[in-house]
């Protein structure tokens, strides 16, 4: 017999926990000064490595190829590409502690953007098996799925930046082994909790007496995370402070430990939902899908609707057909453009912070920045779900919009150097480039043409309503998720080597010659005018969301029409189901009642 899958709730818990590993290129700022004095480079230098390093967090191509190629294995293909994350990510931040131990300057440049890449490039494996995953799981909950998870990567930076404070903020050399050697730590014993559940669960249906219902349990997994924002926050301001001085190194430690306290709550989301193992919501065996790890048949974009009314699947866009897609081409400007302008922000905060000699440090802003991207991963992903099932059937690209005059005000805050406000402007430029990346992760998996009701999901139960029409559908689909997902991934990375490095590191060393300083650039002048151009690009991607908004409105409205006709279907066979248990019941209490009536006679 084989063995049984792990709970779908157990799995998401153990996926949060990996992506608190992999938002550690986020911590970049943390430690870029001492790398930019021990090799002797100058800002744009620095710039570079930190571009290398973005790349790697969003070169995802070999991950999604992976994990698309292991689709059929919905047990072993997750846990490889989470095994295989850690190991690069160890191997990367090791070759950079050995450079930064080493003499000064003994490193090429070459070498240390090298040493970069590969250690930011391991977090897109754990990034695209995690996601992946959850999308399988938990289609019918997408945005969801996607805000909470994409919120665990925005959170792990500040996270990280909490232990810097706490211990090694006057010893990089080992906050870099600490980073080489934490996703190995936690990756490997919570890999083996992650799976894809090829059908739906008990506890998923509405008449199963879960404790909980599906979304509120993404709400409590969001209401944990929000609670470690908080409490990693007002620990960073702590350490921060101008107190931290005399606070002695077993009070920092506890300050870390409430931190892991806090973390461990996450351990709460699967709690009453049927134990570690997946029970099928029908005990019958007729799903047939969790017979075999090979998982034929286990498409998680599979019909609503019963065999005998067959519905054929139109087809989904491969990464190659999303190449030439208008659609697909407008989602790409627009996540280069957001992208690019919160990774400009955060991979310049330190000298952000230097040039306008504001109070708050490198550390501080990291945290705001960082809780910022949780705050808006969770906030966009909720709020995308919401109005797309609402009355008004929003298309979830309109939220680009948004979160593009988001990214454009925090950036035309930056270009007005302030100085005792930095830390808020560097949470409204944390909070729209989380947005972007919880709604990018979303769009992609939207099938450009499905069956009914096939955003995403397990295959539900059959259910007796006649077909209705297919709804066409928007831009990648689940069979190439983790591939398209990747490919979209190039369009930050994009963006950071465009903005954070070619248009603020170039400007910031042409006003640095000019103060007579290479290398080292002081007063507002320093950022005014690359972050004045990211403002106006970002206005760009404005008209760009609202383009892609106006394609997609009819078939969003379609989608959601469909999924809502979905949901009164499965209400709809929960009500037959529960009638018939009451028959039962009533027949079983008559039978009891005639036998115990025939023994008393019989006495």
């Amino acid at each position: 017999m084989p063995p049984p899958y792990v709970n779908k709730w157990a799995s998401l818990a153990a996926s949060l926990a990996c992506l608190l590993t992999s938002g550690l290129a986020y911590a970049f700022s943390l430690y870029a000064d001492d790398l930019k004095r021990h090799f002797g480079f100058d800002q744009e230098q620095i710039s570079t490595v930190s571009a290398w390093m973005n790349a790697g967090s969003y070169f995802g191509l070999p991950a999604g190829w992976a994990y698309d190629g292991l689709r059929s294995y919905p047990r072993l293909g997750p846990r490889l590409c989470l095994v295989a994350g850690a190991s690069i990510m160890c191997c990367g931040y090791l070759a950079l502690w050995t450079a930064a131990t080493g003499p000064a300057g003994s490193a090429s440049l070459p070498a240390v953007a090298a040493a970069a890449f590969v250690a930011a490039n391991g977090a897109t494996w754990l990034d695209a098996a995690a996601l992946a995953t959850a999308v399988r799981n938990h289609g019918r909950h997408r945005g969801l799925a996607v805000g909470v998870l994409k919120g665990a990567v925005g959170l792990s930076g500040s996270v990280f930046s909490t232990l810097f404070l706490a211990s090694y903020a006057r010893d990089s050399p080992r906050f870099l082994l600490l980073l080489a050697l934490a996703p190995p730590c936690i990756v490997l014993p919570a890999s083996l909790f992650v799976n894809a559940v090829p059908f739906d669960q008990r506890d998923e249906w509405p008449d199963a007496g879960a404790l909980l219902a599906p979304s509120a349990r993404f709400s409590a997994a969001a209401a944990v995370l929000a609670a470690l924002a908080v409490y990693q926050m007002g620990t960073a301001l702590v350490l921060s402070g101008p107190g931290a001085a005399a606070l002695s190194r077993p009070a920092r430690w506890v300050l870390v430990g409430g931190l892991a306290a806090v973390a461990s709550g996450l351990l709460a989301v699967p709690a009453g939902s049927g134990g570690l193992w997946a029970v099928p919501a029908e005990e019958d065996g007729s799903e047939g899908a969790g017979d075999g790890e090979s998982g034929a048949g286990d498409d998680p974009a599979a019909p609503l609707l019963p065999p005998s009314s067959p519905s054929p699947p139109l087809p989904v866009l491969t990464p190659r057909q999303c190449l030439t897609s208008i659609k697909f081409g407008l989602l790409f400007f627009i996540v280069t453009v957001g992208g690019g302008c919160g990774l400009a922000f955060i991979n310049s905060a330190g000298a952000v912070a230097a040039a306008l000699d504001a109070p708050a440090g490198a550390a501080l802003l990291v945290s705001a920045f960082s809780v910022a991207n949780c705050a808006g991963r969770l906030a966009f992903g909720a709020a995308s779900e919401a109005a797309l099932h609402s009355r008004w059937r929003v298309p979830r690209p309109a939220w680009f919009g948004v979160a593009a005059a988001l990214a454009g005000a925090g950036a035309a805050a930056v270009a007005a150097a302030p100085r005792a406000s930095l830390p808020a402007v560097a949470a409204l430029c944390g909070f729209s480039f989380g947005g972007h990346w919880s709604l990018m992760a979303t769009v992609v998996a939207v099938r450009r043409g499905g069956r009914r009701g096939s955003e995403g999901g397990a295959r539900a139960p059959p259910s007796p309503p006649p077909p209705s029409t297919t709804p066409p559908q928007e831009l990648g689909g689940l069979d190439s998720y983790a591939s398209n997902y990747a490919l979209l991934q190039l369009a930050p990375a994009a963006g950071s080597f465009g903005l954070a490095r070619s248009l603020v590191g170039t400007l910031y060393d042409r006003e640095a010659t000019k103060q007579g300083t290479p290398g080292y650039c002081h007063g507002p002048a320093c950022f005014r005018v690359a972050f004045s151009v990211c403002a106006g690009l970002a206005a760009a991607s404005c008209a760009a969301a609202g383009a892609l908004t106006a394609l997609s409105r009819g078939s969003y409205a379609r989608l959601a029409a469909a999924l809502a006709a979905a949901d009164a279907d499965r209400d709809a066979l929960v009500a037959v189901s529960r009638r018939a248990g009451d028959a039962a019941r009533r027949t079983m209490s008559l039978d009891g009642g005639a036998r115990r009536g025939g023994g008393a006679a019989r006495g």
